[in-house]
């Protein structure tokens, strides 16, 4: 577990060094780690031709995106006539229909008519 520690803390040294976010005191510790173990420059060098790699082949695939003519949408406006109350149509629905089941709730119910036959 301890290997995979420094391990992991020599691979985010050399990463940093990579992106160019090392402070001095990293670099120092990158050189100390080196000297004790000469892999460690080969492990910063393989770290710098890929990020290199990559940087180009970022370059290539924005060159030929940039190449390419992509269709660019039109947004459609909509017709002002039936937006302006069709926003509003649905609530008033719902307005009705609650007026009508509240109304239906305070109507007592109607007691059957003599001698009818209850509608």
């Amino acid at each position: 577990m301890n290997d995979d520690m420094h391990e992991n803390e020599l691979d985010i040294l050399i990463m940093r060094v990579v992106e160019g976010d090392a402070s001095t005191e990293e670099w120092d510790t990158l050189a100390t780690r080196a000297a004790a173990d000469q892999s460690v420059w080969r492990l910063l060098a393989t770290a710098q031709r890929d990020q290199m790699d990559l940087a180009r082949l970022g370059r290539v695939a924005a060159s030929v995106a940039d190449g390419v003519d992509a269709p660019v949408p039109r947004p459609q406006p909509a017709p002002v006539a039936t937006t302006a109350w069709t926003g509003w149509l649905g609530w008033a629905v719902a307005a009705v229909v609650f007026l009508a089941l509240v109304i239906n709730s305070l109507t007592p119910p109607q007691p059957p008519a003599e001698g009818g036959v209850q509608a």
